[in-house]
Parts: C-alpha cells; sequence; structure tokens
C-alpha cells in the first residue's frame, strides 16, 4: 500500500509548510476555493507551478490575487516581500538593508501578507546575494 503524507505537494512531493485559512483568504481571487475541512500547504519548490495544496489539489498562479515571486516561473514583477511590495524588478544591491530598517520602524504581518504563511527575510536576503553577490547587512 502506498501512503502519500498530506504535508507533501501532488505535484512536485515536496513538502510544503502549513498556511492557515486566513492566510488563503488573503491571497486567493476565489475565496469559495477554501475547503475548512482540510489543512493547506504552501509549496516552495520554485520549479512548481502549485503555490497551495492540499493533498489531492493544487493551487496555482491563475487562483492567487498577485503574482508569487518564490517560484522560477514568475516574471520580474513577482513579489518577493508582500509587507513592503518589493518586487524582483525593484529589488536593489541595499534593498536588503532598507527592508530591515523598514521592519524596525513599521514591522510586518508576514502571517496573513505572505502567500507562505511565514516571513520572507530568509528568502530575500538569499535572493538579494544571489543577485547582487552581497546582502547590505
Amino acid at each position: 500500500m502506498f501512503f502519500i503524507a498530506e504535508d507533501m505537494c501532488p505535484k512536485c512531493k515536496t513538502k510544503g509548510q502549513k498556511v492557515e485559512h486566513e492566510t488563503l483568504m488573503c491571497h486567493l481571487k476565489d475565496i469559495s476555493k477554501i475547503d475548512k475541512e482540510k489543512n493547506y500547504y504552501f509549496c516552495w519548490n520554485e520549479n512548481c507551478e502549485n503555490i497551495y495544496f492540499t493533498s489531492a489539489e493544487g493551487l496555482t498562479q491563475e487562483d492567487v490575487i498577485r503574482e508569487v515571486g518564490y517560484k522560477a516561473s514568475s516574471s520580474e514583477n513577482g513579489i518577493i516581500c508582500f509587507c513592503f511590495n518589493y518586487t524582483k524588478a525593484n529589488i536593489k544591491a541595499d534593498s536588503f538593508k532598507e527592508k530591515k530598517l523598514k521592519v524596525k520602524l513599521h514591522g510586518c504581518n508576514c502571517s496573513l501578507r505572505n502567500p507562505s504563511g511565514g516571513c520572507c527575510t530568509s528568502f530575500f536576503k538569499n535572493y538579494v546575494k544571489e543577485r547582487f553577490g552581497e546582502t547590505g547587512k
């Protein structure tokens, strides 16, 4: 008998990050797609088309309000930081330092604003480092 764990993406088989229904409600175009009896997960695999999934279904970029920049298929308009609207296109070499200052001054609300339901800091930092070779600590 073959079992698939509930937190494994049905498309790419990557372990997902559980998200709250409130987070889904902030990001889905049509909230009637949310089954309140199911757990939903965010798929971090950049090459997978699923943004969210349950054990049986996937929700893709077509289902969300704003383009998720964590996916390799996202355009330069894909958002990396949802609290301060940093897109792939507008991130500069010193953006990580600037973002840290904004968080210090204004706080953030990643649990709702970020589609993963978590903080974007490590992804943002790695993105800047890969693109510019530094993070502007």
